[in-house]
């Protein structure tokens, strides 16, 4: 299914060396291409745990290549060097029962449907052209198009050792709600954010920063109403700063 709100025009990006990149939405003629950059990028990962293949690559990359959602290819020249995928319809999409079960969670939480929200699926950027403004343009383009597409929420997910797309991710609003334990042992944060504010939103001036790798602390601060809202990078050390968040009268 083709997306007319995407395909308008492809947008362009400056890379650091000055070359341009386009972004452009892909069909079904480019699921070999996905598969090829998604096999490259996972074997280039210096910790498995950064991504952990889906129990259906096919099923998976197919899904954003039609009904059920959108996929962004960032390419250069003819080169496909990043992707990234937006999930529209997760009520039927085939996630995994511990994210399905938070994301309905969370949008009963926050007196809202389930098909009013998006999930920011995956980003994957080829090794040479990661650390750039590729990440930051694949979540704008994909709030961007949830936002034309009705939807009124975001959620994403990261793993607590992937510290630059978390910092992307509350740069952009994105806070960290909760924390899922998976079957296989994998822990992620889950993120949440508001693309159609309603009200003003402001948080009290009690803060905790923490290392990113202080799950159980995490969970306590969580459990308390707290949540994480900015991430830190200072070195080889990243931290995850919580507050409270307090809606404006």
């Amino acid at each position: 299914m083709s997306h007319p709100i995407l395909t308008q025009t492809a947008e362009q990006y400056q890379l650091a060396d000055g070359r341009m990149a386009t972004l452009r939405e892909l069909g079904s003629g480019d699921f070999a291409r996905v598969r090829a950059l998604r096999n490259d990028v996972i074997a280039s990962l210096s910790d498995p745990d950064l991504y952990v293949r889906e129990k259906d690559e096919s099923a998976f990359v197919m899904s954003h290549l039609g009904e059920r959602g959108i996929t962004l290819g960032i390419e250069l020249g003819n080169n496909l060097i990043g992707y990234s995928a937006l999930t529209l319809d997760i009520e039927r999409a085939a996630l995994e029962p511990e994210l399905a079960l938070a994301i309905r969670e969370d949008a009963s939480a926050a007196n809202g449907s389930i098909d009013r929200c998006g999930l920011l699926a995956v980003t994957m950027i080829r090794p040479p052209f990661q650390g750039g403004a590729l990440h930051n343009a694949a979540i704008a383009s994909r709030v961007r198009i949830a936002r034309e597409h009705g939807k009124r929420t975001l959620v994403a997910m990261a793993p607590p050792a992937n510290a630059p797309s978390l910092r992307n991710l509350t740069r952009w609003g994105f806070r960290v709600d909760d924390v899922l334990d998976f079957e296989d042992g994998r822990i992620r944060f889950l993120l949440h954010t508001p693309i159609v504010p309603e009200v003003d939103v402001q948080r009290d001036a009690t803060s905790h920063t923490l290392p990113l790798t202080q799950i159980d602390t995490h969970r306590s601060l969580l459990a308390e109403g707290f949540v994480g809202h900015e991430v830190f990078i200072e070195g080889d050390q990243s931290f995850l700063r919580f507050s409270r968040r307090l809606r404006s009268e």
